[in-house]
């Protein structure tokens, strides 16, 4: 469309400027030649008034954004805006002291065992320690064990700590949270404050 507008102005210009050497020419002529240079001169004009009106039009269409490519655009970003959109679910990203049933920890899941752990963390800080479990105890792992709000226990599925089964902690306080968000001494169904968060890991 640019480019036709531009060939619509240069082209009204030559009519104007023509029309003018008509009308300078007619007032030096005798006449009929000058009869007839004044008729040429006429015509200049009113091309080139009817082409600078078709300009401004096309100027008028451009500016509004007269595509149907632009109009169809405009109006899907309107639509888009006037359709309501569903709440997005809630996450279940592995984010850092959180605990995510099926999922375990951040860094704590289905393929880390207690060997690893240790390697990354350092012997301070990954312990075996026994834990109480099901009215008995069973050797298990400690991140932590000297520190109540960073505190997390590993349950394993084998003896050889391979293969995390539970993560918990216990206590009144800790850092770690159960998705999404539930925290130690949060009201459990009966309204008492839990003293304990546990996930588990197939």
């Amino acid at each position: 469309m640019t480019n036709i507008l531009e060939a619509v102005y240069f082209a009204t210009a030559i009519l104007l400027l023509m029309a003018l050497v008509r009308f300078i020419g007619s007032r030096r002529a005798q006449g009929e030649d000058r009869a007839i240079l004044v008729e040429k001169a006429r015509r200049y004009f009113i091309l080139s008034g009817v082409m600078g009106v078709a300009s401004i039009g096309g100027y008028g269409y451009t500016a509004s954004g007269g595509s149907s490519a632009g109009d169809a655009s405009v109006a899907t970003a309107a639509d888009s805006l006037a359709q309501p959109t569903a709440a997005p679910p809630p996450s279940t990203a592995l984010v850092p002291w959180m605990l995510v049933p099926g999922r375990g920890a951040l860094g704590i899941g289905s393929g880390v065992s207690h060997e690893m752990l240790r390697k990354r963390l350092g012997d301070s800080v990954v312990v075996v320690r026994a834990l109480p479990e099901a009215g008995g105890t069973v050797n298990g792992t400690v991140l932590f064990p000297n520190d109540s709000l960073r505190r997390l226990e590993i349950l394993w599925h084998d003896e050889l700590r391979e293969r995390p089964a539970v993560l918990r902690v216990r206590g009144s306080a800790s850092h770690w949270r159960l998705h999404p968000g539930i925290a130690l001494g949060s009201p459990d169904a009966a309204g008492k404050p839990l003293s304990e968060l546990r996930v588990a890991i197939p």
